[in-house]
């Protein structure tokens, strides 16, 4: 319960932030990420009350692995950044959209993977309190990638102490 609440937090945090942003192109473009990771979002809160709600709930996690990987897209192909913001971008995003698809494929070494999510929070940590203005239209889609690196590393801590 406590990583729906924290995801949530985070999308709605991501949804407010779409109102701040500036570049057209990527305006667009990180517009539909942060909209994507929020119907995502809503998509995997639906798992036991529904009959079908598994089924829902795995839509939801294609869905955000799918604006994961949009959100990577975005980053190598938005113009007019320097490299070091291509690479916090990279190093925040990468990790999660990889954790995804092993835990989505089911592959072995999906907690070693969860381990990485250490690399997009210090990342995320670094650029927001280093010049956050400069990240001004990828804050919303990064939050939400963040948190869910977070939760990840939590589950896999979580399990360790069990």
């Amino acid at each position: 319960m406590i990583y729906q609440i924290l995801i949530g937090i985070a999308g709605f945090y991501g949804l407010t932030l779409l109102f701040h942003m500036t570049d057209k192109f990527a305006k667009v473009f990180a517009k539909v990420i942060v909209i994507g990771q929020v119907i995502a979002i809503g998509l995997t809160f639906f798992r036991e009350p529904f009959n079908y709600g598994q089924t829902i709930h795995t839509i939801g996690l294609a869905l955000f692995t799918l604006c994961a990987l949009i959100a990577i897209v975005y980053c190598l192909t938005i113009r007019d950044i320097g490299s070091k913001k291509r690479m916090l971008l990279l190093f925040t995003t990468i990790p999660v959209f990889v954790g995804l698809l092993f835990e989505a494929n089911h592959w072995p070494g999906a907690a070693v993977i969860a381990l990485t999510m250490v690399i997009p929070i210090i990342a995320y940590l670094f650029l927001v309190l280093t010049n956050r203005k400069q990240y001004k239209n990828e804050l919303g889609f990064l939050t939400i990638i963040v948190a869910d690196g977070i939760v990840r590393l939590s589950i896999l801590v979580e399990s360790w102490i069990r």
